[in-house]
């Protein structure tokens, strides 16, 4: 196959000499979908041929899917709908001159453009030209299994996906690589390696050549890389220099046993009388386990105090102010102990409450903070030295309002009490926000991203923006000194350190269904990373949940009508490759019984006190009081069974058997290889008799 889509490059190079000038729009018409070889589908009432560009823009709400046999098109482009397009016909080809996806005036954030290919096997296509994300939406292009894409260049622009879909054929059928780039390729956006919903995962020590780039791939970076595999399975992208000229020029993903599995582990329910806005965890007794504080509708503060013994005091309640959306915490008087601050949206005010006596039940309210209109968030920030009536030592705040589109740095002054000291413009209705800063606000300086709008950036509809924030180490002033594009309205921001570097990125969860990672110090970059289809991200926190070393990212998922609510949970590592990368593994999806309103990563609460524990808002679907639910985090090895169970159906057996004769004799680094001493043997075949049976994870 390699040698014959080499041909049909040639032949394309030299017998294809229309110019795209020339081509004629053909515009679908179904937005329900429909036979792509019934001229009545379309716009001028002929099937598209090699004079013709084939749009898809019908503008409908829902994604559709077109069927065909394959052929010669002048372009495919992809305007705001969402595509699932097969070609069939053993044998044929399909050519085009070029495929674009959201390069069309009708893409916008909410409709960026995706394209989902499936072609037969034994039936690639050839597309002159690749283009994803020209207009700096979040637009997708899906290459399905089994289907093999030969072009000359891929341009994959920054804001956009490529996801490869893996079922359990995938890399046994053929050793073609799935998309060949025979020029060169430019990947500036994400690249998805996921398993096929209700699909099995090759078996194990399988290896699937995802992308060729002969010429070698001379990107700078690659900013992200997601995998999505089953339970007991991960899948290892590498990027490797084939020809040995130093520059890798194909990317494969390796399937492998997962070291460790995590459960979930239910804590206690507590009750909160009305619905939560905002939840903080913070050491307010000074014992290393946090306290869950919990902001309600009703315009009360509740306060629980988890034990070293696995138990938990309270509630502690306090007034506070009306329709209180956001806390924070840090040591606002400079006496040592933990301090509490709620931004009150209706009162366009801040409630400070102090902690002299270190007791979660004893805090002191200070004069409330009068905030510009309509406080959307708060952060604890250094604003820089004290001076004149300033308190050293005094943690500062930061506050978002939205109805001035300002942020305002306030200095402590020491009783709970607050001096402005600087105000810039954030864009239109900004909201969340989170101080850029790994070391939970510590460090003098760290800039704080504001989740927000902006019109015009765009066009006409408000656009989602980041605005970057840097606090003066000096003085305490403001500065805005950067505004990234988002792939939607931003819905919650957090950051942690992302790939390791010491540097923290910031992680925001947008409308449109997508993880944009902002990545930068000057220059600022974004990826957006898609959430599960359907899906709607309600909330983000991220920090160590588990016993493997680092931070995990955790979003709250809920389907479009308030069904299946989830909870993800990815974890980031470092990738070697092509500049900085950052692969980002989803290792668990948790199933929750509530839609969930905020979410707070701390310890305490679950019956192993020093662990992680996570609270989360629940809004019941079903009937019932709102409450915080608590949920650990178990850490598991993956059990032994899990790698003799060579194709992942969930049973050793003789499917699995078949896998051993097969790699029968010396086979260094195989998964056959069970006792990994470079040779598949009759060691190996008892330690798999051993493990024969179900093997479940």
């Amino acid at each position: 196959m390699k040698h014959s889509i080499s041909i049909l490059i040639s032949t394309l190079l030299l017998s294809t000499t229309t110019a795209l000038a020339q081509q004629v729009e053909n515009q679908w018409l179904r937005p329900e979908g429909g036979n792509l070889d019934d001229p009545g589908n379309w716009s001028l009432q002929e099937i598209p041929g090699p004079f013709d560009t084939a749009v898809f823009e019908v503008g409908g709400s829902q994604p559709y899917t077109v069927l065909g046999t394959s052929g010669q098109i002048g372009g495919i482009e992809i305007g705001g709908d969402d595509v699932n397009a097969r070609f069939s016909g053993v044998g044929q080809v399909l050519f085009a001159e070029f495929l674009d996806i959201g390069g069309r005036p009708s893409n916008s954030d909410f409709r960026p453009g995706r394209l989902r290919l499936q072609l037969d096997p034994g039936s690639p296509a050839f597309l002159s030209f690749i283009e994803v994300g020209n207009q700096g939406f979040a637009s997708q292009f899906a290459i399905a299994p089994s289907s093999r894409i030969g072009t000359l260049f891929f341009d994959l622009r920054p804001s956009a996906t490529v996801r490869f879909e893996l079922d359990q054929d995938s890399g046994t059928s053929t050793s073609d690589p799935v998309l060949l780039a025979k020029k060169g390729a430019s990947l500036e956006g994400t690249i998805e390696i996921i398993r096929q919903p209700g699909a099995l995962l090759p078996p194990l020590g399988t290896t699937i050549d995802l992308l060729f780039v002969p010429s070698g791939i001379q990107n700078a970076s690659v900013p992200a890389i997601v995998t999505a595999a089953q339970p007991g399975r991960r899948i290892a992208p590498e990027f490797i220099d084939t020809d040995g000229d130093g520059t890798p020029d194909r990317l494969i993903g390796t399937i492998r046993t997962a070291e460790t599995t995590n459960v979930a582990v239910p804590g206690q329910s507590l009750e909160i009388g009305s619905p939560t806005f905002a939840i903080e965890a913070a050491d307010l007794d000074g014992d290393g386990i946090d306290e869950i504080v919990i902001a309600t509708e009703a315009g009360k503060l509740r306060i629980y105090q988890p034990t070293a013994s696995g138990g938990i005091a309270g509630p502690f309640d306090y007034v506070i102010g009306l329709i209180p959306v956001d806390i924070a915490s840090g040591d606002y008087d400079g006496d040592g102990t933990i301090d509490l601050a709620i931004a009150n949206f209706g009162d366009d005010d801040l409630s400070i409450l102090l902690n002299p006596d270190e007791d979660p039940d004893a805090l002191v309210a200070a004069e409330n903070l009068v905030v510009p209109a309509g406080p959307a968030s708060i952060a604890t920030i250094d604003l820089g030295e004290a001076e004149g009536n300033l308190v050293s030592g005094g943690a500062d705040l930061f506050v978002v309002s939205r109805t001035t589109g300002t942020a305002t740095g306030y200095k402590s002054r020491g009783g709970g009490t607050f001096e402005k000291v600087s105000e810039v413009e954030v864009g239109e209705e900004p909201g969340p926000s989170s101080p850029i800063d790994d070391e939970n606000k510590k460090d003098p300086d760290p800039p704080v991203g504001v989740g927000g709008t902006a019109s015009g950036l765009r066009g006409g509809s408000p656009t989602g923006i980041l605005t970057i924030v840097q606090p003066d180490p000096v003085d305490g002033s403001l500065e805005v000194v950067g505004t990234v594009p988002l792939s939607g309205i931003p819905n919650g921001v957090a950051s942690t350190d992302v790939d390791g570097d010491g540097s923290p990125e910031t992680l925001v969860i947008t409308t449109t269904g997508n993880l944009d990672l902002i990545r930068g110090e000057i220059d600022f970059s974004r990826s957006s990373i898609p959430l599960p289809a359907g899906m709607i991200a309600t909330a983000i926190t991220t920090g160590q949940f588990d016993d493997v070393p680092g931070p995990e990212i955790l979003i709250a998922m809920i389907g479009e009508n308030n069904q299946d609510p989830e909870l993800l949970v990815l974890r980031p590592r470092p990738i070697e490759g092509p500049g900085d990368g950052i692969l980002i593994d989803l290792v668990n999806v948790i199933p929750l019984g509530d839609a969930v309103s905020a979410l707070a990563l701390g310890t305490g609460g679950t019956p192993t006190s020093e662990r992680p524990s996570l609270s989360i808002g629940a809004l019941p679907l079903k009937g019932g009081d709102p409450a915080v639910n608590l949920l650990g985090l178990q850490t598991i090895e993956t059990p032994a069974c899990s790698k003799a169970d060579f194709n992942g159906d969930g049973v050793v057996d003789g499917g699995d058997l078949g896998s051993i004769i097969g790699a029968w004799g010396p086979c260094e680094g195989c998964a056959q290889d069970l006792d990994q001493n470079g040779v598949v043997n009759s060691a190996d075949l008892g330690l798999f008799l051993s493990l024969w049976g179900p093997c479940s994870i």
